[in-house]
């Protein structure tokens, strides 16, 4: 099957550019997650590739065909939104087969597709029921149903699983990666949600004002942030970033003054450095301070302001030299005034340039 390709994809309505020269690449055993907040362009960017939306630049390619110009009934991909508008006439069974007409399979393959699709999204038992008679749960579960029954160019969703309580939703990413696994399309799923995007894509492109920030492996991006943004958009709870500025620079390591207090750090993990004078930021996750050998650093004077109860955890919130920490704790955490020591293993530590962006580390080529 032909993989899925955007080249310099572009939207303007008017003078606003919603979408801004997307690259993208999606194979066909690949299910691509585009993660952002509201307002981003990820939506704009899949009616795109449907065709719903026309590209004011760039091009949309199912292989080496280039469909930018095609009208959506002709490109044929397979779409489920998050408002599942089914058909309220037709029972379950005839609303998941519906989109079979298109292919014309014969009686025994169509038996055999609904059946199997009806089994993993645990709708056997109400197949001759009518729309108006379900859950907004199972609702939703036949739109994705009557999405993926198909054999399409490519399967696009649109936060498929927004309108669904917690428990369903987690059953849910189960169910749908469990089918994605099976179809040999590329995919591509539009979420806000990190979690959705974390644990159903094989990859994920992190987009913000219209341009894709950050693509690559969920670890990858959770681990090694392109810039400041991915960073604080990626993971709960957020990652910690301290303003601070490089004050010297030698051979053994830099020196950054955090808001008063000066803390060293071994430059030989960097494989760049800033410059002597310049803003950076220091970055690492909450759950971080948990794990601080020997040699950490030391964060010293961080007074508790808020404490949140998370069962085994307790997400401690405290004023740090006007900077706000946050941390995982075992166990019930620190009382309201309490001051604390914050320790963090210089391996933990993302280090960003005045710029914004990553200074990488030499491991990262060893990862990669």
């Amino acid at each position: 099957m032909n993989e899925l390709k955007l080249t310099g994809l572009t939207k303007y309505f008017g003078d606003f550019a919603a979408v801004r020269d997307v690259d993208l690449t999606v194979k066909p055993d690949e299910v691509l997650c585009l993660l952002g907040p509201s307002g981003c362009g990820k939506t704009t960017t899949l009616r795109m590739i449907a065709g719903l939306e026309s590209a004011t630049q760039g091009a949309v390619y199912f292989g080496d065909r280039d469909v930018t110009h095609l009208p959506a009934r002709d490109r044929d991909v397979a779409m489920a939104f998050q408002f599942y508008a089914l058909y309220p006439d037709l029972t379950v069974g005839q609303n998941l087969a519906y989109p079979l007409q298109a292919e014309a399979p014969t009686p025994a393959e169509s038996a055999d597709r609904l059946a199997r699709i009806a089994e993993i999204l645990q709708l056997t038992e109400v197949l001759d029921r009518y729309p108006h008679q379900l859950s907004e749960g199972e609702k939703q579960r036949v739109a994705v149903g009557r999405c993926v029954i198909r054999a399409p160019n490519a399967f696009l969703f649109d936060e498929p699983l927004s309108r669904l309580d917690a428990k369903l939703r987690d059953e849910m990413r189960g169910s749908i990666r469990k089918i994605l696994a099976t179809l040999d399309r590329p995919t591509v799923i539009v979420t806000h949600d990190q979690l959705e995007a974390m644990t159903m894509g094989d990859r994920i492109a992190v987009m913000r004002d219209g341009k894709v920030e950050q693509i690559g492996r969920p670890l990858d991006v959770f681990e090694r942030p392109a810039n400041i943004f991915v960073a604080g958009f990626i993971g709960t709870p957020q990652m910690n970033l301290l303003k601070g500025r490089c004050l010297a620079v030698n051979d053994t390591g830099l020196e950054v003054d955090l808001s008063g207090q000066m803390i060293r750090l071994p430059s030989g993990p960097f494989a760049t450095l800033p410059q002597t004078g310049a803003e950076v930021t220091l970055g690492f996750r909450p759950r971080a301070a948990a794990r601080a050998q020997d040699d950490a650093v030391s964060l010293q004077a961080a007074r508790v302001f808020l404490s949140e109860n998370m069962g085994a955890e307790t997400l401690v919130h405290s004023d740090w030299n006007g900077q706000n920490l946050r941390v995982l704790a075992h166990g019930p955490g620190h009382p309201e005034g309490q001051v604390h020591d914050v320790q963090v293993d210089p391996a933990d530590l993302t280090l960003f340039g005045a710029d914004g962006i990553r200074i990488t580390r030499k491991s990262d080529k060893e990862a990669a």
